[in-house]
């Protein structure tokens, strides 16, 4: 059947006729005031009274019910307490997940329970700074360790994305198409429940809200070379299941970085030079690769190492020119190799 989301804003907490907007100095961290606090003056439910907790747990269980509804994205979920979240979740009895718009790991990490998951908001901010030359590819290897240690496998169950409507589009920051397509392709095979942004295909370039929410209809390009690279990337992450196959981190330098999903080599650069790379895989001895945008660009492994060619700010992806058996890889969700 097809699969269908259901998006909520959800209400704000609590009776206080108090109203809270980005001037605040401490707008995100007083916890007191994000639940009980109208957020830009948004309408607030009382989530505290047993009617309101009735009216809206019955509504979610009719709406899921009526359209066969097969998750939820949560908007603006810390705005509302996480033992609502709770009840509101049980009650759904669909897969959830909320959106977290705070790049403390710590904080993040206390919304997962009351939902199913969260949005991977630090890695967002991680594959921009490091796609647009904020932070080093070296930097961007420790902290996704950190990113690991701190989520454990709740990490392969997090939203991954590089755009939304709350932020101005990657393009906007850098107008680098290479640039993008190695952000996006990225967050595609990176652990994790992928989220595409529309318009990123078409090269949108908006700022801040609302204009990153361009219209998409009039410019809508079937056969632009994004949108085609987008379609056969997500053909090969379906075509080899990679969220059955952990990430494998497999090289890091300043300017040049690598992991594997599976039989998937992915390899980045940020460097407006050409960039020769050597580091080992985790493939057969003498297998031979090609780079799935090339009809004649192959490697061979050889010493378990490979030896490729970066072009300046370039994005390679590499699956096996012939069948493999799959890598007999201990099922964790991060290693490197």
């Amino acid at each position: 059947k097809q699969k269908t989301a259901y998006e909520i804003l959800s209400g704000l907490v609590g009776s206080e006729m108090c109203i809270r907007d980005s001037n605040e100095p401490d707008w995100k961290t007083n916890q007191w005031r994000v639940e009980n606090c109208r957020l830009m003056g948004l309408p607030d439910l009382k989530t505290e009274h047993p009617y309101v907790q009735k009216k809206i747990i019955n509504w979610i269980k009719k709406i899921i019910k009526h359209y066969s509804i097969d998750g939820l994205r949560i908007d603006t979920y810390p705005e509302v307490p996480k033992w609502f979240w709770k009840k509101f979740t049980q009650a759904a009895d669909v897969f959830s997940i909320g959106e977290v718009f705070d790049d403390r790991i710590d904080f993040i990490k206390g919304y997962i329970g009351a939902e199913n998951s969260v949005l991977n908001y630090p890695l967002f901010f991680n594959i921009r700074d490091a796609f647009t030359g904020k932070m080093n590819f070296t930097d961007l290897s420790a902290n996704i360790a950190n990113l690991f240690n701190s989520f454990g496998n709740d990490i392969n169950y997090m939203g991954t994305f590089i755009d939304n409507h709350d932020n101005k589009r990657f393009l906007n920051l850098t107008y680098c198409p290479l640039c993008l397509q190695g952000a996006f392709t990225f967050s595609l095979f990176f652990p994790g429940i992928p989220i595409f942004y529309y318009g990123d295909e078409q090269l949108f370039n908006g700022g801040d809200d609302p204009y990153c929410r361009e219209e998409l209809w009039p410019h809508m390009q079937v056969n632009s070379p994004t949108f085609l690279r987008v379609k056969k990337l997500i053909e090969i992450r379906k075509a080899h299941k990679i969220w059955q196959f952990p990430y494998i981190e497999v090289h890091a330098s300043e300017h040049s970085f690598a992991f594997m999903r599976g039989n998937v080599l992915l390899v980045f650069s940020f460097s407006m030079t050409a960039q020769k790379l050597e580091f080992r895989v985790h493939y057969p001895e003498n297998a031979t690769l090609h780079e799935i945008s090339s009809k004649t660009e192959t490697l061979k492994v050889l010493n378990h190492m490979v030896n490729i060619t970066l072009p300046g700010n370039g994005t390679k992806v590499y699956i096996p020119s012939q069948k493999l058996t799959q890598p007999n890889i201990r099922p964790v969700s991060y290693t490197h190799l």
